[in-house]
């Protein structure tokens, strides 16, 4: 007894989706942040995302739940090994509009699924597919294969069932096609022929007439029926009305009737009266037709019965064949093929028109659906124009992206242009142009701010954010209230700030000697860093067929390593340029302790130098032992991360640049609490590779007790 509602819900698929032997592998992208995390394209458009992590561990992990340092661990020897039995996870799949997307619908309300409310409209393509797109989301919410052909036009017929046509190409030299016209329920994917197939001239469009609705609180809510009736307008056929209820054909205009280019049903002029108790309502609805020759027709449909159109005084002065009409409420707007718009107010009996434009023809028009809002949509083939139908005033207008993508169809959500265009797209366009902060580093994980959130996160305990404090926990293999100290790195990964997270990890490392990964082996100690370049530069000294850019770049690192006997091996074994890498070789092997030599050296390095000559001088210095002479003159050009390298080599430490030092301090001050901040720097200066420009006055166990101090309890 009562109603029942059965919901259901994809709570995790254990394979990977099956392709077809035509898809292939088009790109790849690792997570920057994770690196655990890998989507793959398609060519059919289709994004699989696939997750590693240890067998361990749960089947799916939230996204930034799993580390690449929490599976890989270096040993002592700088070799990696796994934490585990590791284990490659298909977590999420993307699915894509296909192609040859040809048709866009807005759904006419709002449905509720699983007690979430969505906004879907109907895009239609080439492979007789209709998707339904959450417009909120971006999300393909439902599939519904129709149709076996390239779908021409499609409609809404009530709230949760929609009309297609579709037809296949004639092959032979014959006009004449089979039409396919489906009334389908989203909610089952049931279909039903509206007509039997014939051999006919192409369906060119369909228009659905208005329907009645029930208002029950903010939302929405439609009573289960079907609209009234369905225009159907041919290429060379006659007009065809169906009452859709039904399913049954109520009139087929005479062969007489001219070939129509455009129809629009009225939204305002139309009644339903009931008869008798226990019997529907009687509806009466009005329909324009439009003709080649610019002609209106006004044709009266009530009931069952369709009378005879009734030719209109359209009052179009141009001369241009008019393309597209609809209708609201007393407006009657039309566009003809020089880009003029015109507006018919039927209540005041004028008509409007704006003049012809370098736009192009215009392809099709759409009224705003948001009551006693008259905003129009003109579709041309490279912009979209957003109108105030009553002033004939332009409100926006949006170009595409690029001469060689058109607009093939538009509908309005509120007044919210979508289009499908001619690169297979879906888009959504947005009125009110917003900077967002795009960068691969800092996703928008949130709506609000980051930095906002961060602060709320580390200084708030309401139960609003306890989600957040969980997924911390699930982040932090480390006893969450152990140490405070490791809170910040562990926000700052999850919200995609890298150079945060990278600063606290060496700030961490230098007050308690833990380790750090091979991605900060910068600052790893000299005798670490040179056995780990060396292993690198042994491993890329076995490649075969290097060439003379690749063995310029691994001599110059074989020399800054004073691994003189690997660089003669390189210039020896080098194909190209034999001369100038046997001259080079006995350079290295020639004896250049005397005083002369090295003075000679040294000339010829910072005459090299000046003149652009940058990797010979350097190499010539570190040849005769200057390598302090060479970072200061690679500081000098801007050589930044080099010259740190080259320092860790020679174990000497070198100073920051002033400017770059105040722009980590005042980024440093604005993302973090001010009292750590200032301790941190202090904490950095003395104890990283940057020399202090003042010495600090707290001890770095002073320095812990004033961040544990400052942090949460």
């Amino acid at each position: 007894k009562g109603k029942t509602v059965l919901n259901y819900e994809l709570l995790y698929a254990g394979e990977t989706q099956r392709q077809t032997q035509h898809c292939r592998i088009s790109a790849a992208a690792l997570c920057p942040i994770t690196q655990t995390t890998v989507a793959l394209l398609y060519n059919s458009g289709n994004i699989s995302i696939y997750q590693l992590s240890l067998k361990e561990n749960d089947m799916v992990l939230p996204y930034r739940a799993c580390y690449i340092t929490d599976i890989i661990s270096i040993d002592e020897n700088l070799c990696c090994s796994a934490n585990g039995r590791l284990r490659m996870s298909n977590i999420a799949q993307m699915f894509s509009l296909g192609q040859g997307v040809t048709t866009v619908r807005m759904q006419p309300g709002l449905v509720e699924e699983n007690s979430k409310v969505m906004q879907l409209t109907a895009v239609g393509n080439n492979q007789g597919i209709v998707r339904l797109v959450d417009i909120s989301s971006g999300i393909i919410f439902r599939e519904l294969h129709i149709h076996t052909c390239p779908i021409k036009c499609i409609d809404w017929c009530g709230p949760y069932k929609l009309v297609s046509a579709a037809y296949v190409h004639s092959l032979s030299t014959s006009s004449l096609v089979k039409n396919d016209i489906f009334i389908t329920d989203i909610r089952t994917g049931e279909g039903k022929r509206l007509r039997p197939e014939i051999e006919e001239t192409p369906v060119e469009m369909l228009r659905v007439s208005f329907y009645q609705s029930l208002v029950s609180g903010n939302i929405i809510c439609y009573n289960d029926m079907f609209s009234c009736y369905v225009a159907i307008g041919f290429r060379s056929e006659p007009l065809e009305i169906w009452h859709l209820k039904s399913m049954r054909l109520l009139r087929r205009m005479s062969r007489s009737c001219p070939v129509i280019v455009d129809m629009a049903w009225s939204g305002k002029h139309h009644a339903a009266k009931q008869i008798s108790s226990g019997d529907e309502p009687v509806f009466r609805e009005n329909l324009v037709v439009l003709d080649e020759e610019c002609h209106l027709y006004h044709v009266v449909v009530k009931g069952l019965h369709v009378r005879d159109g009734k030719e209109v005084n359209s009052q179009w002065k141009s001369g241009a064949a008019v393309k597209c009409l609809v209708w609201k409420d007393d407006l009657l707007a039309m566009g003809d093929a020089w880009g003029r718009l015109g507006v018919w107010d039927l209540g005041q009996r004028q008509c409007h028109q704006t003049r012809s434009t370098s736009r192009g023809p215009i392809l099709k028009l759409v009224f705003s659906r948001i009551p006693n809002d008259h905003t129009l949509a003109v579709l041309h083939r490279h912009t979209v124009v957003l109108w105030d139908s009553e002033q004939l005033l332009v409100l926006q207008q949006f170009n595409s992206i690029d001469t060689s993508v058109s607009f093939l169809d538009i509908d309005l959500y509120g007044i919210y242009p979508l289009v499908v265009c001619s690169d297979n797209s879906f888009r959504c366009i947005s009125l009110v142009s917003s900077e967002v902060r795009r960068h691969s580093d800092l996703p928008l994980l949130l709506e609000i701010d980051s930095s906002q959130l961060l602060t709320t996160v580390l200084n708030n305990n309401d139960s609003k954010i306890m989600f957040l404090h969980g997924l911390l926990r699930m982040n932090d293999k480390i006893p969450f209230d152990d140490d405070n100290l490791h809170r910040y790195p562990i926000v700052h990964r999850l919200f995609g700030e890298r150079w945060l997270y990278d600063l606290w990890l060496v700030v961490i490392s230098t007050l308690q000697d833990t380790p750090l990964s091979s991605r900060l082996q910068i600052f790893w100690s000299p005798f670490y860093l040179k056995r780990r370049v060396e292993q690198l530069l042994a491993c890329l000294m076995s490649l075969p067929d290097l060439n003379s850019a690749q063995v310029d770049i691994l001599v110059h690192l074989a020399v800054v390593l004073q691994k003189h006997d690997w660089a003669m091996q390189l210039l020896l074994g080098s194909r190209e340029e034999c001369r100038t890498s046997a001259l080079r070789a006995c350079l290295l092997a020639s004896d250049v302790s005397s005083e002369g030599a090295r003075s000679i050296i040294k000339l010829v390095a910072t005459n090299l130098i000046a003149n652009e000559c940058m990797t010979d001088g350097v190499q010539m210095l570190f040849l005769i032992g200057h390598g302090d002479d060479a970072c200061r003159y690679l500081q000098a050009h801007g050589f930044w991360s080099k010259s740190f390298h080259f320092a860790k080599n020679l174990c000497s430490l070198l100073a920051a640049n002033i400017g770059d030092w105040n722009r980590l301090s005042t980024l440093l001050m604005q993302n973090s609490k001010i009292a750590v901040a200032r301790h941190l720097l202090k904490t950095v200066e003395a104890r990283s590779i940057f020399v202090a420009y003042r010495p600090p006055t707290e001890s770095t166990d002073e320095i812990q007790e004033i961040v544990s101090q400052t942090s949460d309890p």
